[in-house]
């Protein structure tokens, strides 16, 4: 994973010596590999929603059931190709775009580099070019990310102000108090670089 810039990567759910799930999610926070943009299939038996959902919410591509034909395979390889969704980076998810386009509403979004579409279009990928790429998309993510749990933040502690100069407690006011502590907790996360910090890790060499 930190060898090349990989142009793909089809997952079995159920691999019994680790976690896929939890493994996308580094990818896609830059905690594993040097793109955290490679395209990702999930294939699985396991039809758990819990599983699902973990899957879906882990940021991949793609999640297909078995037993799956080859054309089902290949199918969303085209798609990955000629069509794929944009990402959107949230404090706790950084992948493609799941809703209608009619329910984006003002919901930021990003095109990512996606080395599997240029190759096979016949571009010339160079690593470093490739590399610099990322890390300006990915900061741009960061500064979302920061935006949002910023706005989080001040709305949360609006109610509990609000509640304080009213010389009572509203309703929702604890968890108004909870999620703001939470989200807290996020931006000092995100303000301390983990992301940055590890994409400035990432070698650009081939």
């Amino acid at each position: 994973m930190t060898a090349a810039l990989i142009d793909l990567l089809i997952l079995d759910v159920d691999t019994p010596d680790g976690d896929a799930i939890e493994l996308v999610t580094d990818i896609r926070n830059s905690r594993l590999g040097r793109n955290p943009f490679l395209p990702i299939i999930f294939v699985t038996w396991d039809t758990d929603p819990v599983t699902i959902n973990r899957a879906a919410n882990s940021g991949v591509d793609f999640i297909l059931m078995k037993p799956l034909s080859p054309s089902q395979l290949f199918g969303r390889i085209k798609s990955l190709v000629s069509d794929r969704k944009p990402f959107v980076a949230t404090p706790g998810y950084i992948g493609p775009e799941r809703r209608e386009k009619e329910r984006w509403g003002g919901t930021r979004h990003f095109e990512v580099p996606n080395t599997l579409r240029d190759k096979l279009d016949g571009k010339p990928v160079d690593p470093a070019a490739m590399s610099s790429q990322i890390e300006v998309v990915m900061r741009e993510m960061v500064s979302s990310r920061l935006e949002l749990s910023a706005n989080k933040l001040a709305a949360n502690i609006g109610k509990i102000c609000s509640a304080y100069d009213k010389a009572k407690t509203l309703a929702g006011t604890e968890a108004a108090f909870t999620t703001a502590i939470a989200t807290a907790s996020e931006i000092q996360a995100l303000g301390k670089g983990d992301i940055v910090d590890s994409l400035q890790a990432v070698p650009v060499d081939v």
